[in-house]
């Protein structure tokens, strides 16, 4: 296509591609928010036009340049952003159990970077170009939220560093049934793991007429103390200042009073065979008259402790249930009252059931369950990490302690075996790397552990042992103490590469 009988070119400029002539002049400019070319605020603006050809025809550009002054925003959002994030940066060295401080630093820095990043999106064109303004304030929120992450998972590590202290203060009062089982294991020439399993519970089948017996003396037992119980309320009812019937009676029919009248027996109760009946002389009625225990009679078991109150208090018939110890009935019977007297459908009996009980060997030791509670515990954390042997090393033994919030490195764990050893009697190698302990041994260090690491210092020669010293919830606070400063001078390093980058 001919253009040659039209052209278009600035003012003052050449025909063809290129740049001359008179793009944009104007008059002295000047802003607090834009940065114009050198010398606009004295001479203003002039910049020459360029023409370029496209499709056959001329076009001529007129373009000028101005940029941002960076200044306002560095001062109200890119300082805000790093404030915040040396603020969320603090919450990693205040102890973790100062849950409200860290919990503020946390959290309300987030809601400081919410309000703040609202700010600058109104402040910038709403545009899906990309900004290093708007990279940099969404890094930085990003860097606060991981801080608040961090603080819930410090605080799910506290938790269970609070429940393995529960066991361990378990183990620690469990001393003396520990130190009870050892001698017992030497005494009787017995593994200790093997003691243990004389003691734990028992399985046996009773017959239904045992546990109809033993529900029978259950309940007997329960009504009795009721009805004592009841007796013992009406005594102090009636010692408030009310009369008895004999005082209120005259001296002259004293004599024609009371043992006149026959007794009638006691109803038989489902007390015990070893129950004992005891009657002492009537008391005089309202009316100067006895009355007879009859009354007794037409009561129901499950009134006995108005019956006996009743009895007590007109009759004057006093009724003591002394209950004899069952030695022979509790080796026979479990400690409980209520059982379920459905035949066990597993085991095939219609004539019982199979129930759990003490042990023989339990009852003549004394021991309880209660007492083997916690050591049952170590014994399952034992044969976990002992692969089947009697004995664990120090590597394995320093994974064990951390069961119970005991934090060693292995050198440590060697050091304060070797001490219990010999504080015990017993002897170490030259050459303690390669000591190994038995389940009694370990039951009894860890009994005695806070005598061996009270004054411990933690081991910081390599940093291996000093992670395996520490707590997790504290390992989760030196990790990031040394990686959050340093993810915020990256950072601040690409803030001001990308702007020195990126000048005109």
């Amino acid at each position: 296509q001919d253009i040659s009988r039209m052209r278009v070119k600035p003012r003052g400029g050449a025909i063809g591609p290129g740049s001359s002539g008179i793009g944009v002049t104007s008059a002295p400019i000047s802003s607090q928010v834009w940065n114009y070319p050198d010398g606009a605020e004295t001479d203003g603006v002039h910049t020459p036009g360029t023409v370029v050809v496209d499709g056959g025809w001329d076009y001529v550009k007129l373009l000028f340049q101005i940029e941002r002054d960076p200044h306002y925003m560095e001062v109200h959002v890119i300082a805000p952003c790093m404030m915040f994030s040396v603020v969320s940066y603090i919450q990693f060295w205040i102890d973790s159990a100062a849950v409200p401080a860290r919990a503020f630093l946390a959290i309300f820095q987030v809601w400081n970077m919410l309000r703040l990043t609202q700010q600058v999106s109104e402040s910038v064109p709403q545009t899906a170009q990309s900004m290093w303004l708007d990279n940099f304030v969404t890094f930085s929120m990003l860097l606060c939220n991981c801080a608040a992450a961090h603080f819930g998972l410090v605080q799910y590590c506290r938790i269970r560093e609070s429940h393995r202290e529960v066991q361990r203060a378990g183990l620690r009062n469990s001393k003396a049934t520990v130190n009870k089982l050892t001698d017992t294991a030497r005494r009787h020439g017995l593994a200790f793991l093997s003691l243990m399993q004389k003691f734990v519970p028992q399985e046996r089948m009773l017959t239904q007429a045992e546990l109809d017996e033993k529900e029978r003396l259950a309940r007997a037992e329960e009504a009795m103390a009721d009805a004592l119980d009841q007796a013992d309320e009406e005594e102090l009812d009636t010692g408030t200042g009310a009369k008895t019937p004999k005082e209120g009676l005259p001296e002259k029919d004293e004599e024609e009073v009371g043992l006149e009248v026959p007794l009638e027996p006691l109803p038989e109760w489902p007390l015990p065979a070893s129950a004992v009946l005891v009657e002492t002389p009537p008391q005089l009625g309202a009316g100067g008259v006895a009355q007879a225990g009859s009354q007794v009679a037409q009561q129901t078991v499950t009134e006995v402790p108005a019956a006996v109150s009743n009895a007590a208090a007109t009759s004057g018939i006093s009724l003591e249930v002394q209950l004899a110890a069952r030695g022979d009935a509790d080796d026979q019977m479990p400690d409980q009252g209520g059982l379920d007297h459905k035949p066990d459908e597993q085991s095939g009996s219609k004539n019982g059931v199979v129930v759990r009980m003490r042990s023989i060997e339990a009852k003549e030791e004394g021991i309880l369950e209660a007492d083997l509670g916690f050591i049952l515990y170590l014994v399952d954390i034992f044969n976990r990490f002992s692969h089947g042997d009697d004995e664990i090393e120090a590597s394995e033994l320093r994974k064990l302690l951390r069961y119970f919030n005991i934090y060693m490195s292995t050198d440590q764990v060697t050091s304060v075996s070797c001490m219990y050893l010999r504080d015990t009697g017993q002897f170490t190698t030259v050459d303690e790397k390669h000591i190994r302990m038995r389940f009694t041994q370990v039951a009894g260090l860890l009994a005695d552990i806070d005598s061996y690491i009270m004054r411990r210092k933690r081991d910081s020669r390599t940093f291996i042992a000093y992670f395996q010293g520490i707590p997790p919830s504290l390992v989760c606070d030196v990790v990031m103490r040394g990686l959050f400063p340093l993810v915020l001078f990256l950072q601040l390093f690409g803030f001001f590469l990308n702007k020195k980058i990126n000048a005109p």
